[in-house]
């Protein structure tokens, strides 16, 4: 005969029973949706591939941070040792052709009293005060005939 189980041990087992259908049934629906071999192979091939493409763009980034650190380590070592030689050519190797970091002042044209045109012109013969009668001001200045040959060009 038979033995008889307890309650407990019937509701145990009737869940284990339903548990194992639940599993059957959910195996059998998820077969449908299985890739096949060929096709899981071709997946894992492209996600390999990712993978490699992340690994070797994080490679290159920090090759090239750890050579431009060098670098920079180089500059530093560089401007240290020779200090005068890499001044004088700094501002032109760093910066844009044409604006260096330096202003200059411009002279102004310097204008000669009477007294002391008349001294040159002593000096130089009597040439220069002829010249100088004839022109009315120097300032110093070119006269507009070299802005048209500066156009010209």
């Amino acid at each position: 005969m038979r033995e008889r189980l307890s309650l407990q041990e019937q509701l145990q087992n009737s869940r284990y029973d339903k548990y194992v259908e639940r599993k059957k049934k959910l195996e059998e629906q998820n077969s449908l949706y299985k890739l096949k071999d060929d096709d899981l192979e071709y997946y894992n091939k492209i996600e390999a591939d990712k993978l490699r493409k992340i690994r070797k763009e994080r490679e290159d980034e920090r090759y090239e941070l750890e050579e431009f650190r060098r670098r920079k380590k180089q500059a530093k070592v560089l401007a240290g040792s020779d200090h005068k030689e890499r001044k004088a050519n700094s501002s032109a190797d760093f910066q844009v052709p044409g604006l260096s970091g330096i202003v200059r002042r411009k002279k102004k044209p310097k204008i000669e009293s009477k007294e002391e045109q008349k001294d040159d012109a002593k000096l130089s013969g009597g040439n220069a005060s002829k010249i100088q009668q004839n022109s009315t001001l120097d300032l110093g200045y070119s006269s507009s005939s070299s802005d048209e040959e500066i156009d010209s060009r």
